[in-house]
């Protein structure tokens, strides 16, 4: 765990992003992987939670666990809730984002990312 500015401990944030077939599950992981690649946390893979793998469900429960899914049917969210983890869930089609119309562009996933982080502050 991580100092925090108060004297506490912090959970290090760890992200689990949807990697659907869609536009914007591709999105949710390219996002997950900008906030990985600048430091704001972890990476793991959320498909370990699914089938139920101990150190992924570990890793989960022991963190600030944040789950980026790309639209409404939520798989990642299912995921973790059939665990019993509790998480931090940011679905994309809630940020304005549309399944089947969203560009997956370097602007795009920097914006994303950046009011992801905004959101965590």
């Amino acid at each position: 765990m991580a100092d925090c500015g108060c004297g506490g401990s912090c959970k290090e944030k760890v992200l689990f992003a949807c990697s659907g077939a869609a536009d914007v599950g591709e999105l949710s992981d390219k996002v997950a992987r900008k906030l990985r690649k600048d430091g704001f946390g972890k990476m793991s893979c959320l498909i370990g939670i699914g089938a139920k793998l101990d150190s992924f469900l570990q890793t989960a429960k022991n963190s600030n666990t944040i789950v980026i899914d790309g639209c409404s049917v939520n798989c990642g969210k299912k995921a973790v809730e059939a665990a019993g983890i509790a998480a931090n869930i940011i679905t994309l089609t809630e940020m304005g984002m549309e399944k089947g119309k969203t560009p997956v562009n370097d602007e795009l996933v920097n914006k994303t990312a950046e009011s992801i982080k905004k959101s965590f502050e």
